[in-house]
């Protein structure tokens, strides 16, 4: 389900971007979802620029990789000067993001970012300081951080999670794995 609370603020000219579309449409019987990479991305002054999902597609029953899925290029993710980190997650054993720490300074730009597993893993691109506004996004009760929504413009603007509830599964449970948004 995409929940629309945003973290950061996004600017009038910032555009909209969205991976809850893709992973709805592309549901498939028995199988579910879960993220097993997160991206970021940094300049060549050390500043966050960029971030992305992958998702893997297993066989509900067996957790057999099925399909491998890279969500949206958020902000900038490859060019000169540009380097990446991530840290891959080991779903199939149940590790997963508990929570991204978000801070940013004014609208149109999350300034650092940095996102931790349930096992302890961490990934941190950008710069904080005190004077920035700071909130993190958690994983809630049954549902884990999936993919991402927001605004974006050459850098990260605002975000929004995209969650799956752990205990539906496509065509076998009642809900789907992927929901509509709703407010929280």
């Amino acid at each position: 389900e995409e929940r629309t609370h945003l973290y950061g603020v996004h600017a009038e000219n910032d555009l909209p971007f969205t991976d809850f579309n893709y992973l709805e449409s592309t549901e498939e019987f028995d199988t579910i979802y879960r993220m097993t990479r997160f991206q970021l991305c940094e300049d060549a002054n050390g500043d966050l620029v960029g971030m992305r999902a992958h998702i893997t597609r297993f066989e509900a029953e067996t957790l057999s990789p099925k399909t491998r899925l890279s969500m949206n290029k958020v902000g900038t993710v490859q060019g000169d000067g540009i380097s990446c980190g991530s840290i891959v997650l080991d779903a199939e054993n149940g590790e997963y993001l508990s929570g991204i720490y978000f801070a940013y300074s004014g609208a149109g730009t999350v300034d650092y970012i940095r996102a931790t597993s349930n096992r302890g893993q961490q990934i941190s691109k950008g710069a904080l300081t005190s004077e920035m506004t700071t909130s993190e996004m958690t994983s809630i009760q049954d549902s884990r951080i999936l993919a991402f929504h927001g605004y974006e413009n050459e850098r990260i603007a605002a975000v929004g999670q995209v969650s799956v509830n752990i205990n539906c599964i496509m065509g076998v449970t009642i809900n789907e794995s992927v929901d509509e948004p709703f407010l929280i």
